[in-house]
């Protein structure tokens, strides 16, 4: 199976959201990183951009740049460009075969338009990729800080002494018997270079 990156971007989007949806995307993901033909009913590439192509997860559609590494540049829910479509002044009435054209497009477009971003904020050093093991520790529950610590190759030592917090502290908050204080959180972020919300237990962060 080829490396799988994700993007910061899509990283948020998949342990953000509920854990068994979270959990079928990332295996139909691994599906097509092992095997694309598995998945061809559900891939689409993307008109004009060559490596850029469409996962259909249900209602969710993955970007991905296809090539020796698989990056998975954003997750968003389809719903999302069908609400902006109808938001409309002036409305006139089509043939729904024509409205679903042109909502195709526009899905499309909006797409490209957030893959580019993130790759180009990639470029810049303004998000990180990050890989699948990484990823699929937070999908399954583990305790964020000492996921993002362990990734940053910090021993809690050292990570106190980046964020001016004390190792017992530390201990306590991946042991899950602390949460510890926004002022805390926002001070191991820092040190991490994440957000404060990328720390908070899956529990917390996510909604059903």
């Amino acid at each position: 199976m080829r490396e799988i990156l994700y993007s910061r971007t899509a990283q948020r989007a998949l342990t953000r959201m509920p854990r068994n949806r979270a959990e079928r995307i990332r295996d139909q993901v691994r599906a097509y990183a092992a095997d694309p033909v598995s998945q061809a009913g559900n891939v689409t590439s993307l008109k004009g951009r060559v490596g850029l192509v469409r996962l259909r997860v249900g209602n969710w559609r993955v970007i991905m740049r296809d090539g020796t590494v698989l990056h998975i540049l954003n997750i968003a829910d389809r719903g999302s460009v069908y609400r902006g479509a109808i938001e409309m002044k002036d409305k006139v009435t089509i043939p729904k075969a024509e409205y679903d054209r042109l909502c195709a497009l526009e899905e499309e477009l909006s797409d490209i338009q957030a893959a580019l971003a993130v790759e180009a904020r990639i470029v810049r050093g303004e998000e990180d990729l990050i890989p699948a093991s990484v990823v699929d520790r937070l999908i399954d529950g583990e305790p964020p800080l000492r996921v993002w610590r362990e990734f940053r190759n910090l021993t809690q030592a050292a990570l106190g002494r980046a964020s001016d917090v004390n190792r017992v502290l530390i201990v306590e908050i991946e042991a899950g018997r602390s949460s510890g204080s926004v002022h805390t959180l926002r001070k191991l972020a820092d040190a991490l270079g994440v957000a404060v919300d990328d720390l908070l237990p899956a529990s917390s962060g996510r909604s059903g």
